[in-house]
């Protein structure tokens, strides 16, 4: 049997994670299916036009990231970060 905390932590998760979406959601802060910047697809094309290696060139320089130079070391994080 699982013990969920008891206690201010677990009423803030609680609140965090219930009520404060709905707040946001009055406030004008919501999900607009018209809004562009929403659309899955644009999200997609917009990720890939960032990405400027490919997946066998990212997984090659990530085998010995530590001798490269910052620069690449940026954008070897830049590719994980628009990927995870």
């Amino acid at each position: 049997m699982v013990q969920r905390p008891v206690g201010r932590s677990s009423r803030l998760r609680v609140y965090w994670r219930w009520h404060m979406p709905r707040v946001l959601e009055q406030l004008g802060f919501g999900f607009d299916e018209a809004d562009p910047d929403w659309s899955p697809k644009v999200l997609a094309a917009d990720t890939l036009k960032a990405l400027t290696l490919l997946p066998a060139q990212a997984a090659a320089l990530a085998c010995d990231w530590r001798g490269l130079p910052v620069g690449q070391v940026r954008e070897l994080r830049g590719h994980k970060n628009l990927t995870a």
